[in-house]
């Protein structure tokens, strides 16, 4: 039987981490100094309970700090770096049709609802296909509410949708050996629907890049309806920091140059808030008000 670590030494290992990764130093210091004093010199062995306790002192630094317990000791630890995301599961997309939940009609505004950022390469057909569904709309409303995050392509591809410009500049991603530009992509292969009225809808199950492509919506001029989002705008990665914990240890940094910052710990504020349940009905009352603003 592998003996465990304790919750304090895997506190301490998560700590390490953060601070060999997230490019953002005196965040990481703050995460690591909090670890140490709060759960530091906890020595009972580490439980699904006592994760729960780690997560707790490291959301208050980054809330996509997650942690994963396995009772059977069965994980490898990293050692020098991370290991990394599994490959991914093909079929299993193909099965969600990329993310794309649903498409549907309500006179003359489109819902396209998004459920997932799948890698684009695999999620692109169904996204052409779903906005292709879209075509004589005079509006449209993205359907964000169960958007739990993905993949950096497919939020560049359909903000690229709702913007409807050639090249707009999103955000810049920073790591601690990379500097990135996400932008959406010059040559589009799903018709462009940017100029019509458009909102987003989100909900407190909008998560990571679901958020954020709510968050540049917004910074660029699209209203964002429903609830106020968790929060988590960091980059992630797992990494195996003992034999029975596997956590998501940030290692880059979101910034969008419209407001030199990003929606970490805060979450994004909608423009029309609404209950659960009413989001949906009051972004489509929205954008059918500008569409006869325009007529």
């Amino acid at each position: 039987m592998i003996e465990r670590d304790t919750v304090g030494s895997t506190a301490d290992a998560i700590g390490s981490w953060v601070s060999r990764l997230l490019p953002d130093t005196s965040r990481a210091g703050g995460l690591a100094a909090a670890l140490r004093r709060d759960v530091g010199q906890d020595l009972r062995p580490i439980t699904a309970d006592g994760c729960r306790r780690i997560e707790h002192v490291c959301h208050r630094y980054s809330r996509h700090l997650t942690l994963t317990f396995d009772e059977a000791g069965s994980f490898e630890p990293d050692r020098d770096r991370p290991a990394g995301w599994p490959p991914y599961d093909v079929s299993s997309i193909r099965r969600r049709a990329g993310g794309v939940a649903s498409v549907s009609r309500h006179g003359e505004v489109g819902v396209l609802r998004v459920d997932s950022l799948e890698p684009w390469e695999h999620a692109g057909y169904y996204v052409r296909c779903g906005t292709g569904l879209l075509t004589g709309c005079r509006g449209v409303v993205l359907d964000n509410r169960r958007n739990g995050g993905g993949e950096m392509d497919t939020l560049a591809a359909l903000a690229g949708f709702i913007l409807g410009q050639e090249s707009v500049f999103l955000a810049t991603i920073t790591s601690k050996n990379t500097v990135e530009q996400l932008r959406t992509p010059l040559l589009m292969d799903l018709e462009v629907r940017g100029g019509i009225p458009a909102a987003v809808v989100t909900s407190q199950r909008t998560y990571s890049s679901g958020e954020a492509l709510a968050y540049v919506l917004q910074n660029r001029g699209i209203p964002v309806v429903g609830q106020r989002t968790p929060g988590a705008a960091d980059h992630v990665v797992p990494v195996r920091v003992s034999p029975h914990v596997e956590a998501l240890i940030p290692f880059a940094v979101v910034t969008d140059p419209a407001t030199n910052g990003n929606w970490e710990n805060v979450g994004v504020n909608p423009d029309v808030e609404t209950d659960p349940g009413e989001e949906l009905a009051a972004a489509i009352t929205l954008v059918e008000s500008a569409i006869r603003k325009r007529k």
